[in-house]
C-alpha cells in the first residue's frame, strides 16, 4: 500500500471512482443485456465481471479512505510538532534569561558579601579571634551560595 503515497490525490481517486462506476454501468449492462437474444449467453460472464469490479472498487474506495485519514493524522501531527518546536524556541530563550539573572544575582552577591568581608578584615585581624560578625558573614556567605 506504500506504492499508492507515490500517487497523486486526483489519479487515485479518479481510479476508484471508475471503477466502482464501471462495475455498476456493466452490472446495469447484464440485466438489459436479456433483452438482446444474440448476447443472452453473456449476461451471465458480464454480471459476474461487473461484480467483481464493484466489489474490487467498493475494496479500493475503502483503501483510499484509509490513506487519505493517515495522511490526514500525519499533516495534524506535523503541524502539531511545529508547534511544539516554535514553543520550545520560545521556553529556551526564557530559560536562557532566567539563567542569565540568576548568575548575576549570584555574581552580585558574591561581590557584597566580599566588600563586607574586606570592611570587617580590620576587626578580624586586630585581635587573631573570629568574631561572631565574621562567623555570621561567612554563613550567610555559605547560604547564599548553595541557592
Amino acid at each position: 500500500m506504500w506504492l499508492i503515497s507515490w500517487l497523486p490525490d486526483s489519479l487515485l481517486h479518479l481510479v476508484v471512482m471508475g471503477t466502482m462506476l464501471s462495475g455498476i454501468v456493466l452490472y446495469v449492462l447484464g440485466i438489459f443485456i436479456s433483452f438482446v437474444p444474440p448476447a443472452l449467453p453473456y449476461k451471465e460472464p458480464i454480471k459476474f465481471f461487473a461484480i467483481v469490479l464493484l466489489v474490487a472498487g467498493v475494496y479500493a474506495y475503502g483503501s483510499y479512505d484509509n490513506e487519505m485519514s493517515w495522511r490526514a493524522k500525519e499533516a495534524d501531527l506535523k503541524h502539531q510538532v511545529e508547534v511544539s518546536e516554535q514553543k520550545a524556541q520560545v521556553a529556551t530563550v526564557e530559560l536562557a534569561n532566567e539563567i542569565a539573572r540568576s548568575n548575576q544575582t549570584i555574581k552580585d552577591t558574591q561581590a557584597k558579601i566580599k566588600d563586607t568581608i574586606k570592611q570587617q578584615a580590620a576587626a578580624i585581624d586586630a585581635t587573631c579571634k573570629v568574631p561572631p560578625v565574621a562567623i555570621s558573614t561567612l554563613n550567610d556567605a555559605a547560604r547564599r551560595s548553595k541557592k
